[in-house]
């Protein structure tokens, strides 16, 4: 009987300690429940306590889990993006819930410390600092073609940071130039590298520039009303170091009246201020005088300031057959001024130094006083007194315009106009940009039958346009200078624009500059500036508007529409002034620009034109331009530059 107790009464413990387990689940935990990374990625360890490990897991395809025991290991590869990111690893436990271990790693930094590297035309070495806080091997790419002159190798290398040398073999031409490329993961980095090759041969050609042999053979006194001769001639030189370093001197095959010409060359740059001395010339007759230098604005007669450097103004970019940017002249009596890439346009009187073996009637031919109207202007960004360039596009490159300068509209966007906009329109070719306006067919993904939405109720577009931006964050300015040289498009049915619209709020209260308008209105051709602003009605605004007819243009020069011209607007904190070929036709004061709030107080006091603006290129069919369907396609409006100044 006491045998039977006691299997019993082992059979109710058994039972309660069973009861027991099935109502007390494990409990597990973790050692850490966060885990951070440098940027150069590793690994790391998560610990359970009190419980067997199934599985981990994690849906980023940067972090990985391995489990072993009861231990997770994570690992995470570089960051090679600029973004700090995150993740959780999920880990299943056997008898619990599944614990979760959230995974943060820094973002990486990517930079060089020079964009831009300038060579002499000697074997010469320079260094770039590199910063790769990810540590992963990033890749160098010079263009085949300019690997026989250029090379690199890796200087001193850590885990973050390292150092390229670049090196130049001796330059067998004037100038050349090529684009580097780093690339570490989606990063990408151009390096402009330039050789500048200043000694070599040179032509020294006189236009003008002095009296012939046979003035020098008169005797002296000349009398006053003595008028000598000119002449116009050409010499070959050589350019050759001088005997202090950074100077350069010609001392053969002169002219018969000039011995000698000196002048320096330091940092890439020729080093003179207004009215230093550069070098003496002597003369058969045994005068000398000394070589000075003057700069004379021909459009409006207006000398430099003497205690303006020009070394500044006249960057040494030499390219084969390219007037250099400087001349030699004597102080006494000739505008010697810079000409070709280095700044504003200027006469030319006097000694200069050409590149290149041209034929004299060549350069006879050239106006140097004017740019070809027809043609898109080859000259670098003008320097603007008073203003810094902030933003250019000289728009010399092939095919799509720069994306890192501009952003595309797309489809139909406003006023009912005709055109579909798309970015294929765009392009760029000889130093333009051309804006297309097609005559093709193209299907509105967006149709809606029966839609009130007139972007929706069209099944097709008929016609085809770009229309291009620097909003995004691809630009933006407040105050300052635009400044756009174009050639539009006149036909019936085109609306050619350059305008801008302000980042804050929404149109009309963000402020609108129509800083060009073309199109035919009752019949008539117009060219038209207007401003935009806020009113007491949503979506209505308030117009300052000045319009003329194209024949006013056309009257003076009949070729006006076939021709590129300026236009350019002054933004100052008082008013706004806008130009059309350096003439002044529309100024607004901007105490009048006020918007009201339309009811609300958000609106209430704020200026549009005191707040930054992105600027518009466009080409729109039909609206205001009118019935296209008449007109030749394609129309192109062309685009030589767009460049925005700041005041210093």
């Amino acid at each position: 009987m006491k045998t039977k107790f006691k299997y019993v009464l082992l059979l109710l413990t058994l039972l309660g300690i069973t009861a027991c387990e099935e109502n007390n689940p494990v409990v597990a935990s973790l050692d850490k429940s966060e885990i951070s990374f440098g940027a150069e990625g590793g690994t790391n360890v998560v610990t359970i306590n009190g419980a067997e490990i199934i599985g981990a897991t994690t849906d980023q395809s940067w972090c990985s889990a391995a489990v072993a025991d009861k231990i997770v290991t994570v690992s995470v590869g570089a960051n090679l993006t600029s973004d700090e990111r995150t993740t959780s690893i999920t880990i299943s436990v056997k008898g619990s819930t599944p614990l979760s271990v959230s995974v943060t790693q820094k973002k990486s930094t990517f930079a060089v410390s020079e964009s831009n590297l300038e060579f002499g035309g000697r074997d010469e070495s320079k260094t770039i600092e590199i910063t790769n806080t990810a540590g992963e091997k990033y890749d160098v790419s010079i263009p085949e073609k300019d690997k026989k002159w250029l090379s690199y190798t890796i200087g001193k290398s850590s885990l973050m940071f390292s150092s390229l040398i670049f090196t130049v073999k001796e330059s067998d031409t004037l100038y050349r130039e090529t684009i580097v490329t780093l690339i570490s993961g989606e990063r990408k980095f151009e390096i402009l590298v330039r050789q500048i090759m200043i000694e070599g041969e040179y032509i020294l050609f006189y236009e003008n520039g002095y009296p012939n042999d046979l003035v020098y053979d008169t005797e002296y006194p000349i009398e006053d009303n003595w008028n000598p001769t000119y002449q116009s001639y050409q010499r070959k030189v050589t350019l050759r170091p001088g005997k202090k370093s950074g100077t350069y001197v010609i001392r053969e095959n002169l002219p018969a009246n000039v011995d000698s010409l000196v002048f320096t060359y330091k940092d890439e740059k020729l080093s003179i201020e207004m009215g230093q001395q550069v070098g003496k010339a002597t003369t058969h007759l045994g005068q000398q005088y000394d070589l000075s230098v003057r700069l004379r604005n021909i459009e409006t007669q207006v000398d430099y300031p003497l205690d303006n450097p020009i070394s500044q103004d006249a960057p040494l970019v030499i390219k084969e057959g390219a007037t250099l940017d400087f001349i030699f002249g004597k102080a006494s009596n000739d505008a010697v001024v810079i000409t070709g890439t280095g700044g504003k346009l200027h006469t030319l009187k006097n000694i200069k130094l050409l590149a290149g073996t041209r034929e004299y009637e060549e350069i006879k031919e050239q106006n140097l006083g004017t740019l070809d109207p027809k043609q898109p202007s080859s000259r670098m960004p003008t320097r603007v007194d008073g203003y810094v360039l902030y933003w250019n596009d000289e728009f010399n490159g092939t095919g799509s315009p720069d994306s890192g300068k501009w952003n595309f509209e797309r489809g139909f966007t406003r006023n009912e106009e005709l055109q579909w906009y798309q970015t294929d329109n765009a392009t760029c070719g000889e130093g333009v940009l051309t804006i297309a306006g097609r005559k093709e067919r193209v299907p509105n993904p967006n149709y809606e039958a029966g839609s009130s939405d007139w972007k929706r109720n069209r099944q097709y577009a008929e016609y085809t346009s770009s229309s291009m931006t620097t909003s995004g964050g691809k630009m933006h300015f407040k105050f300052g200078r635009i400044e756009v040289r174009a050639k539009i498009p006149t036909a019936k049915g085109a609306w050619p624009a350059i305008w801008t619209l302000g980042e804050w709020w929404e149109w009309p209260t963000n402020g609108e500059i129509d800083i060009l308008e073309y199109y035919i209105s009752g019949g008539v051709p117009k060219i038209l500036i207007n401003w935009a602003w806020g009113s007491n009605t949503r979506w209505s605004g308030q117009w300052n508007s000045w319009s003329r007819p194209l024949s006013d243009f056309t009257k003076d020069d009949p070729e006006w529409t076939s021709k590129f011209h300026t236009w350019m607007m002054d933004w100052e904190s008082d008013k706004m002034s806008i130009y059309i070929d350096g003439v002044c036709w529309r100024e607004v004061a901007n105490t009048m620009t006020n918007p009201a709030s339309f009811g609300s107080d958000q609106c209430t006091g704020q200026n549009p034109f005191y707040n930054y603006h992105y600027v518009l290129l466009n080409l729109a069919l039909g609206a205001n331009g009118g019935d296209p369907s008449g007109s030749t396609f394609p129309m192109k409006y062309e685009i030589d530059y767009v460049r925005v100044y700041q005041k210093k």
